[in-house]
């Protein structure tokens, strides 16, 4: 996950800033693309990771962006990773590996993505205001 979310998201922003910084639009717009392709970068980095076949590799790109649009990043990942563990499990047992191949693993995390992402988005969200406000009633009983 980390190698997708570096090489999209958080170079996307380095980008962006620096063309912000030095009035580059180019930079600005190039740096808006690779952020917003977040999602597929970290499809295809945890199936890679996992050492998943081609065909899944390439499907987890497509289960990656279902994650990041339902979920978020961590939607991202929980949708890649198991779409990736079944499709790998599926991948060479057909003799239509092709067609079987991606769509179990497209069906797999679209509907991870779509039914445990929003809720793992929301999980993420609450946990974060928490954390926020724990953090700001600490420092203010510093004072």
């Amino acid at each position: 996950m980390a190698l997708g979310l570096f090489s999209s998201l958080i170079i996307g922003l380095i980008i962006k800033s620096v063309g912000q910084q030095l009035s580059l639009p180019f930079f600005v717009e190039m740096g808006d693309m690779a952020m917003g392709l977040m999602g597929p970068a970290i499809g295809a980095a945890i199936a890679f990771g996992l050492g998943a076949p081609p065909l899944v590799i390439f499907a987890a790109v497509a289960t990656g962006a279902a994650g990041a649009a339902f979920g978020g990043p961590a939607g991202s990942y929980v949708a890649a990773l198991i779409s990736t563990e079944i499709g790998t499990m599926v991948s060479k047992e057909t003799k239509v590996d092709i067609i079987v191949t991606p769509f179990v693993t497209i069906f797999i995390g679209f509907a991870v993505g779509k039914f445990v992402g929003a809720p793992i988005s929301k999980f993420m969200t609450v946990f974060g205001s928490w954390i926020m406000w724990a953090t700001d009633q600490r420092s203010s009983s510093w004072e």
